[in-house]
């Protein structure tokens, strides 16, 4: 069958993803980019032009006026190249066959952990690694390859191996990395993708260096404190208050070298020469380095690059090259840095004065383990946006949580309108509510109140995301982390281990849980309802490096697994794995009665059936349609939220749609009623009806699926546990736990915090 591939690139991570068609996509493409017509009865989503909130990439329809006709050239030249090469290859003659060796798909590598914690988390808060994207909770170790991401008036800080703190702007996207050469000499890195970071920098030691990068800059610190910023155009800017900065324009060139070199002395030569191109930024001063001055120096560089890597395969076994290949670069670089001039010049008092107000070198703690969390509420609406100072340094606006050293003691004031409203010492002993308040309300600082309630301890936190959020029933609750799943049934509960988990399903006969193993396959783990081990089944070299999305379906012994190209059945009795094309997936997959929906990346609602066949049910965008999310009913009603909207497919294919006014959510159905979990809301919604019942906010950030049994509606947050009774429509009891994830059972309340069971009796 004639296919053809194309190349699509996510600039922000510089990702490139192969992607076939044969003829049917191809025609499918043309139909979809040339009509406005309605799929099946389903509204479309018709922007040319649209970023997603947190994946910042953009894609552009050509859909009226010369953009068509150019679409309707290209396509007619596309059709008529393939019949060329289709007749070519008819008459062409022909040797014997070579049989194609196999491709070998290479294992995707789970991230390991780098120096590096979040000490400070304001609002929406997100950290993304290979494909997947949860929130960020206060704590969180980083991983190679995290990229934090921050929504607008939200801020982040990360400590860094305990010699700097870095503070994430708002509507910022920060990726992290770090390495250790054979030297021992660690590297670590900061990529600013879009946004802005303030950092204050210990002085480091020799052994280590610290680079922010842009698209076009490289800043590198040794102790100081200074702030980079990257606008709309690209252009870097570097604000010094305080040490010294090596500033100098971003070759892409030298950095590829660099990586094609195996020789780790080369290596780390090639890293110091770098920085040799720019100049040393001095304290009060500022710089900016612009696309036009990165592309004059990888013009420069281009033509000593094909020299290098002409020899670096010599550097290895030749001492020779090695001096060769250093003495190129060297000269390359000094000759960038002669005809790219980077200017600095003296810095606006207020610039210097801003920088200064929310980084301080202080606040670096000795040790990322002697950590207390301090949590600042609102104790009235007036306050919230108050803006938080620990020892004259702006921390944040509340709400926000922060981490301290412990055993010590520091100032504290909240400011509302430049106005001191609260104003108190601080010992940091232990892990504390702060409610704040306007004066004469009681603005106090208080540990959390002790309530009628039992703790156990567990080896256990929840690691909840999309396509992660858990499985919620009447008898139990099953909650996914990094290394294991936790089943929970009231008072008791087992903790199943496993490496690198994956994704789970469950239905009304059993229990499927997929990890994956140290050489990239995969293993699918078969559990009776009740959390016994019943099968496990090696799923194979067809497996191995398979990138899976979101949750899986379970149905009769099969299990419906999503990955990038279609979706894979298993079957749990024989084991055997069947692949079906329906094109890249990258959304959510719920079950049915015979089978599963499933939607695609072009927006195809697919119902995929147990034996293999799948027809289309209709079609949500012809955009592209990532993090979906999706749920199904017994009775056959399919329910969808995206970009915004709740739609629904009735079981005789009705469509209605609801306005929910958040892009993302984490849901579940209880009966009649859909939960949401919206932010720092939680939406109630009638399945039938599609109405928005009850719109529930909470001070802080809800945690996980709220769980809901008869009236009650359990809410974990940031700030507290709610016991919410959805019939009068108010709020009966807040607890000061903080968790994950909860259920009801015999008259208590369970709920999984970090590392602890809270038993709560209902009263």
């Amino acid at each position: 069958m004639l296919k053809f591939f194309i190349l699509q690139k996510f600039p922000t991570y510089g990702v490139y993803f192969i992607r076939g068609l044969d003829m049917k996509d191809i025609d499918k493409l043309i139909k979809e980019s040339l009509s406005f017509s309605e799929f099946e009865k389903l509204p479309i989503l018709n922007e040319k032009l649209f970023e997603e909130k947190y994946f910042y990439y953009k894609e552009v329809g050509l859909m009226k006026g010369v953009g068509k006709i150019l679409l309707v050239v290209s396509v007619v030249l596309i059709v008529a190249g393939a019949t060329l090469f289709f007749v070519w290859d008819k008459l062409a003659i022909k040797g014997p066959v070579q049989q194609l060796s196999k491709v070998e798909v290479p294992a995707v590598k789970q991230p390991e952990s780098i120096s590096a914690k979040v000490t400070m988390v304001c609002g929406d808060v997100k950290v993304a690694n290979m494909g997947e994207i949860s929130d960020v909770e206060i704590g969180y170790n980083l991983k190679e390859g995290d990229v934090i991401q921050t929504a607008p008036d939200s801020e982040c800080e990360v400590q860094v191996a305990n010699k700097g703190l870095i503070k994430i702007a708002e509507k910022s996207s920060v990726s992290f990395s770090e390495m250790v050469l054979a030297s021992q000499k660690t590297e670590r890195e900061i990529f600013v993708i879009s946004g802005g970071i303030k950092s204050a920098f210990k002085k480091l030691s020799n052994n280590e260096t610290f680079k922010v990068k842009t698209d076009t800059a490289i800043a590198a610190v040794r102790g100081t404190k200074f702030s980079v910023g990257v606008d709309e155009k690209g252009k870097t800017k570097l604000i010094v208050s305080e040490g010294k900065v090596i500033f100098v324009p971003r070759v892409t060139s030298l950095e590829e070298i660099k990586e094609s070199v195996k020789d780790e002395e080369v290596k780390a030569a090639i890293s110091e020469i770098e920085l040799k191109g720019g100049i040393v930024v001095e304290e009060g001063k500022k710089s900016e380095i612009t696309p036009e001055m990165k592309s004059k120096a990888e013009e420069n560089f281009s033509s000593v690059k094909k020299d290098v890597e002409s020899i670096i395969t010599q550097v290895q076994e030749n001492p020779e090259a090695k001096k060769e290949v250093i003495a190129k670069v060297e000269k390359a670089v000094s000759d960038v840095s002669e005809k790219v001039t980077v200017k600095e010049e003296k810095a606006k008092p207020q610039e210097v004065k801003e920088l200064d107000k929310v980084v301080s070198k202080e606040l670096i703690s000795v040790s990322d383990e002697n950590l207390v969390k301090i949590s600042f509420t609102q104790g009235s609406d007036e306050v919230a946006g108050s803006e938080v100072y620990i020892d004259n340094t702006l921390i944040g606006k509340v709400p926000l949580s922060k981490m301290l050293s412990s055993g010590k003691k520091y100032k504290l004031e909240v400011r509302k309108d430049n106005k001191v409203i609260l104003s108190s010492d601080l010992s940091a002993d232990k892990d504390m509510e702060i409610k704040v308040t306007l004066p004469g309300e009681e603005s106090k600082v208080e540990t959390p109140v002790e309530e009628s309630f039992t703790s156990r301890d567990l080896d256990f936190t929840p690691n909840i995301s999309y396509g992660k959020v858990g499985i919620y029933t009447s008898q139990y609750v099953l909650l996914p982390s990094y290394n294991s799943v936790l089943y929970l049934y009231g008072d008791s509960f087992k903790r199943i281990s496993m490496k690198n988990f994956v994704s789970m399903g469950a239905d009304k006969d059993m229990i499927a849980i997929i990890s994956r193993n140290e050489d990239s396959t995969l293993t699918l783990r078969v559990y009776s309802n009740d959390g016994n081990l019943v099968k496990e089944i090696d799923l194979g070299d067809i497996t191995k490096g398979l990138l899976t999305i979101g949750k899986i379906a379970v149905v009769s012994k099969k299990v419906i697994i999503p990955v990038l190209n279609g979706v894979g059945i298993v079957d749990v009795d024989s084991g055997n794995v069947k692949f079906i094309n329906i094109g890249n997936t990258f959304s959510d997959i719920e079950s049915t009665d015979n089978g599963a929906i499933v939607i695609s990346e072009m927006g195809e609602i697919y119902k995929v059936n147990l034996d293999g066949s799948f027809s289309k049910v209709g079609q949500i965008s012809i955009v592209s349609v990532r993090k979906a999310t999706l749920l199904t009913h017994p009775d056959g009603s399919i329910y969808i939220v995206h970009r915004g909207k709740l739609y629904r497919i009735g079981p005789n294919k009705e469509v209605s749609s609801t306005d929910l006014g958040v892009s993302e959510v984490l849901g579940t159905i209880y009966g009649d009623k859909i939960v949401f979990n919206a932010g720092t809301r939680v939406l109630v919604i009638n399945r039938n009806s599609g109405k928005i019942e009850n719109t529930i906010e909470v001070s802080g950030k809800v945690n996980g699926i709220p769980y809901l049994k008869d009236k009650y509606l359990i809410i974990t947050s940031s700030d507290g546990l709610y016991l919410y009774n959805l019939e009068s429509n108010k709020e009966e009891k807040k607890y000061d736990v903080i968790g994950y994830s909860s259920m009801i059972k015999d008259n208590n309340i369970y709920v999984i915090g970090k590392s602890k069971m809270f038993i709560i009796p209902m009263k």
